[in-house]
């Protein structure tokens, strides 16, 4: 790549916010994870296709009547209490996975990565998804 010769604007993006396309006939509720498929459609976490967990949903999307991208939602992102079971202190940075929208597990096997565990508190798992 070459160095600049002229100064250029950029399109600047804040945060990690970026909306993606409901898949036809899902239905995501709020406080979900999110996975997307290969073509970026939003599914549920276990449903066919399912490839990467984005976040979890703000909101519910119902989009079982609508057609792909009828719908569209920015998953949260941050650190959220989560049970993890099994995790102890010892777990605290260790990769957490899913195994559906709401069942975590320390096991990777053919599950999707939701992001790490970030710390215990009161007996209170905490994932940083």
């Amino acid at each position: 790549m070459a160095n600049l010769t002229a100064n250029r604007n950029l399109p600047e993006r804040l945060g990690n916010r970026f909306g993606y396309p409901v898949a036809a006939g899902a239905r995501i509720f709020r406080g979900a994870l999110m996975a997307l498929t290969a073509a970026g459609l939003v599914v549920r976490p276990g449903d066919a296709g399912a490839a990467v967990v984005v976040g979890l949903s703000p909101t519910e999307a119902d989009n079982r009547d609508g057609a792909d991208g009828a719908i569209v939602l920015e998953p949260k992102h941050g650190t959220f209490p989560m049970t993890v079971p099994g995790a102890v202190h010892t777990n605290i940075g260790d990769p957490v996975y899913c195994t559906d929208d709401n069942t975590l597990t320390l096991t990777a096997s053919t599950n999707l990565k939701v992001g790490k565990l970030a710390g215990i508190e009161a007996g209170q798992t905490f994932v940083e998804v």
